[in-house]
């Protein structure tokens, strides 16, 4: 099985097939497309503790947004799990201090501030053929939205990520969720970039969403074919 990081970093001839015109558009995003909703954080952290710092910003807004008064050393705890599991973490030179607590909350107040109510947080999509199954960020009304943030701009695997996850949303038959948007949405840079789902889809390829979507789910399962027949 692969995670939707891999096929996002990886498998080029099927995105360049099928989606011929991502990396153009990715470049364009970030020059014309992307909106500046506020100034950027003018704090910054230590390069090897900011994934951490974003994953405590991550877990405490969506802890709040179950629970407004979510005490915030139970997030810190909870998101130290999480990170825990990636390699390389860091974490036994990770410390909270003032800084990185200002640049975590000032994230956590952006995300409540933007995606405070009626909202979806860690939306579940089932996965297809070798995709194992996988969690997105946020919804939001018929929004997909996925938070970044990284100090950059948004690059393709964002915007492949986001293209992974309405797939499998289209092909699950199953209470699918409603998405007509997607959305991507950095709290450090201030930025977002929003777009109706089947004009972004028209504008990166000549097929039609249930063309490309469907061509996913053949490839993804074809794969899996492919890996059963090796092992036999």
């Amino acid at each position: 099985m692969i995670s939707e990081i891999a096929l996002s970093k990886g498998y080029t001839s099927f995105w360049e097939e099928f989606f011929p015109w991502l990396a153009r558009y990715s470049q364009t995003i970030n020059k014309d497309l992307s909106t500046r909703l506020y100034a950027p954080l003018s704090l910054s952290d230590e390069p090897q503790h900011r994934s951490i710092n974003n994953i405590i910003a991550f877990t405490h807004y969506k802890n709040l947004c179950v629970d407004k008064a979510f005490v915030f050393k139970k997030s810190v705890v909870k998101a130290k799990q999480v990170a825990s599991k990636f390699p390389r973490n860091s974490l036994s030179s990770y410390r909270l201090t003032p800084i990185n607590l200002k640049i975590i909350m000032f994230q956590v107040d952006k995300l409540l501030y933007y995606y405070g109510e009626g909202t979806i947080v860690f939306p579940s999509f089932p996965g297809c053929g070798v995709l194992s199954n996988c969690i997105g960020d946020i919804i939001k009304g018929n929004k997909l939205i996925e938070v970044k943030a990284g100090e950059r701009g948004i690059i393709m695997s964002d915007l492949k990520q986001l293209i992974i996850y309405c797939a499998l949303n289209w092909l699950n038959k199953i209470n699918p969720y409603q998405i007509e948007e997607v959305e991507l949405f950095n709290p450090r840079q201030g930025l977002r970039w929003t777009l109706n789902l089947r004009i972004f889809l028209n504008t990166i390829s000549d097929f039609s969403l249930e063309e490309l979507f469907d061509n996913m789910g053949k490839y993804l399962s074809d794969m899996s074919n492919e890996i059963v027949l090796d092992i036999s």
